[in-house]
């Protein structure tokens, strides 16, 4: 587990360029095999596996990436002199680093919550101030509530951040 923890933030990394690739001519898989010479079979499997069912895979299981200059994705990583360069290529390796990151931390971390930052350990909310009040015969309901706009969670508001007309009797 601690393993997966660790690969996961490895590609996260990777993906967001916060640090180089160990070999610049190195693919993914290489890549992590160095970096994490005792990676199990299981984990191995796995992250080919989901490196396949990546959206953007080539459909070729052992060569994801595709660089539309070369004729099969194979082509591209064997005569690619900088796999990770800033190019279209490059991009897409980092995108699916990315995209495993989430998916590992998801597998052994139950659904991902679209607000949990698994590097932080906290939720990053989208919250927008929401106000549903409306007229009735009898006056205005005043609701008032939080809502984040990626998981579409709700939060109450505090009536002291309203201002001073939320009370029924300031008019």
């Amino acid at each position: 587990m601690r393993d997966m923890i660790e690969l996961a933030e490895h590609l996260r990394k990777l993906g967001t360029k916060e640090i180089e690739p160990i070999d610049e001519r190195w693919g993914i898989c290489t890549e992590i095999g160095f970096k994490f010479q005792l990676l199990d079979i299981f984990l191995n499997k796995q992250l080919l596996s989901l490196m396949y069912k990546w959206p953007k895979a080539s459909g070729n299981f052992f060569y994801p990436v595709v660089d539309s200059c070369f004729d099969s994705p194979k082509s591209a990583l064997v005569h690619t002199s900088n796999c990770w360069s800033l190019s279209p290529y490059g991009d897409d390796r980092r995108e699916l680093c990315i995209w495993l990151s989430k998916q590992l931390v998801s597998m052994f971390h139950g659904p991902l919550h679209p607000c949990y930052c698994a590097w932080n350990k906290d939720y990053d909310h989208d919250w927008e101030e929401q106000d549903d009040s409306f007229d009735h015969e009898f006056g205005t309901e005043q609701i008032y509530f939080n809502l984040c706009l990626r998981c579409l969670a709700t939060t109450e508001v505090d009536s002291g951040d309203l201002g001073e007309c939320y009370d029924y009797e300031c008019e």
